[in-house]
């Protein structure tokens, strides 16, 4: 009788240990199934398409581009800019606030573009976007003025076909208005016109007919002459 119950009590223990184990290999089994193989297989994949989990984790924002500092006015309607950035990313053109197009980075970390301008300012900056689909800070706005028209010529003194006489008065003071920042010339010689366009230069008179031949091109590359003449005699 005693080895009976002694037999049962084997009995249970033999069968909760195997409840036990059999409860710990589906809990492994189900761990494998769905946490383990859905990594593997993650990572399979990611080896198979030539990227990597590192790539997919990348939240890194790219350095901004440098760009080269364009010029501040032209009278051509196509302007060639570039700059360097991150090879092989994107780098995004802004033209007056709206993305205008966007080319890649090559190889050299170098990229060049074509801006269609219209006349007035033109507010130009870039970014760039690396293979992670992160964007780097915008650069500063460069201001650039499209201007096709030709700075106009006042000359305020001395007048056209005016006489000058007496030694005393042989040296004058030219003055006049034209584009502002624009460079004139006067028989050759430079002066440049103030913020409000107005210049000023002394020239000696030669005793006779004197041509006073002005030319002023302004910060676009326009350009326009004049030609005045004063008499002088002592």
């Amino acid at each position: 009788m005693a080895r009976s119950r002694l037999s049962k009590k084997q009995q249970k223990k033999i069968v909760r240990q195997t409840f036990l184990i059999a409860t710990v290999a589906i809990s492994l089994l189900a761990s494998f199934i769905f946490f383990i193989m859905p990594q593997f297989i993650r990572l399979a994949d990611s080896f198979l398409n030539g990227s990597s989990v590192l790539e997919d984790q990348d939240q890194v924002p790219p350095q901004a581009p440098i760009l080269a500092a364009p010029v501040s006015a032209t009278n051509s309607a196509s302007l060639p800019i570039s700059g360097v950035g991150e090879a092989g990313s994107q780098v995004v053109l802004m033209l007056n606030g709206e993305k205008l197009k966007e080319i890649e980075i090559d190889d050299q970390g170098e990229f060049k573009f074509r801006v269609p301008l219209t006349e007035g300012e033109n507010a130009l900056a870039v970014y760039s976007i690396d293979k992670a689909g992160n964007e780097s800070v915008q650069t500063r706005e460069y201001n650039v003025s499209l201007d096709t028209e030709a700075p106009v010529i006042e000359i305020e003194s001395p007048k056209d076909g005016g006489m000058v006489e007496l030694r005393k008065n042989q040296i004058v003071t030219i003055k006049g208005t034209t584009e502002p920042q624009s460079k004139v010339f006067i028989n050759d010689r430079l002066v440049y016109a103030k913020s409000d366009g107005s210049f000023s230069m002394n020239y000696e008179l030669e005793d006779g007919e004197n041509k006073l031949k002005f030319r002023a091109v302004d910060k676009g590359g326009n350009e326009s002459e004049k030609e005045i003449i004063v008499k002088f005699r002592f």
